[in-house]
């Protein structure tokens, strides 16, 4: 419960305050199916993550008029003006780390390789965009979902670990991507040895057959090769007891580096979550009764879209891996 401190006491200052975010109307609502051609997302906001994206301010130092900087600047005075702090979340770091150097111009000419192994270093979530619904609005909770995240990932509580069998440029492979179990610390001569992954035998991987890193052209835009792009496969990602189960669900990365050191970028893992699943997870946020997925979602900016005959949100998850040694 400690973990969840943060968020309960700022749930209860909104609801102190009366403040809130406004529910989104349907005018607000974007055209998730026309955002599909941007970087491979199904949503403009992934555009932060893209590496051309350009940089800009997002809140500015401070609220100085044109005619009072004028005067500042002709008078020679460069006196700060204090800014008071946000009333909002801390904001988090929004790109992923740096593993090395640029992509290289040429593909290697790679032996064939058994298999190799990567480790999701870095998950965020991107879309959808949950809010705990208040009496005014609605209050946003992304960044302490992301949060929560990063320390998973970091602490190992959360393993996503894809496997690639074997391990080829241009010809079709098979990967499997799941839920790991992972040494990240340890000393020579640890079972399972440090820095080593398997899948977690109590849950089930995702299998893409016919998965191809290409060595030319693009996997989707803005992710040039080498990459890889699979094809669509129902996959679950178990975080902090709750059960994201995916339809429809599919991986891409660029490879910016090779085996035996392999590394990651770019990567998206993206999918549908349906309504039935959202209603039936219950979410621990400190809160009696607990709120359903469903709850966080129903007032999102993100709305529903009918996928298979059911209504579904769309759930995008950058991410960056690193390879690891598998142990069966």
């Amino acid at each position: 419960m400690v973990r969840y401190a943060t968020l309960l006491l700022v749930l209860l200052l909104a609801s102190c305050s009366g403040t809130g975010r406004e529910p989104v109307s349907d005018t607000d609502i974007p055209d998730i199916r026309q955002k599909q051609e941007t970087r491979g997302c199904r949503l403009g906001p992934c555009d932060m993550f893209r590496d051309d994206a350009p940089d800009g301010d997002v809140t500015p130092d401070a609220d100085v008029t044109p005619d009072a900087q004028d005067a500042a600047d002709a008078a020679g005075e460069v006196d700060s003006i204090p800014v008071d702090a946000p009333d909002t979340l801390p904001d988090l770091p929004d790109v992923p780390p740096d593993l090395g150097p640029d992509v290289p111009d040429v593909v290697p000419d790679l032996p064939p390789v058994e298999s190799a192994t990567f480790r999701v270093n870095w998950l965020s979530l991107a879309e959808p965009q949950f809010c705990y619904p208040m009496e005014n609005g609605c209050l946003p909770l992304q960044d302490e979902v992301n949060k929560l995240l990063a320390e998973a990932v970091a602490t190992g509580e959360l393993n996503v670990v894809g496997k690639f069998t074997p391990f080829l440029v241009d010809e079709p492979v098979t990967l499997t991507l799941g839920q790991g179990i992972c040494n990240l610390g340890g000393v020579p001569g640890d079972t399972p040895p440090a820095g080593s992954c398997s899948f977690d035998p109590a849950t089930t991987p995702a299998t893409f057959e016919n998965v191809v890193v290409q060595s030319s052209g693009q996997c989707s835009p803005g992710v040039p090769a080498p990459c890889f792009l699979t094809g669509e496969s129902d996959f679950a990602l178990q975080f902090s007891g709750v059960v994201l189960g995916l339809s429809n669900a599919t991986a891409e990365a660029r490879v910016t580096d090779w085996p035996p050191d392999g590394a990651l970028t770019d990567g998206l893992i993206q999918g549908w979550l349906p309504e039935e699943i959202a209603k039936s997870v219950a979410v621990d946020i400190g809160l009696l009764p607990m709120p359903t997925l469903y709850d966080l979602l129903k007032q999102c900016p993100t709305q529903p879209e009918e996928v298979d005959g059911h209504l579904a949100w769309p759930v995008v998850l950058p991410f960056t891996a690193v390879q690891v040694e598998f142990v069966d």
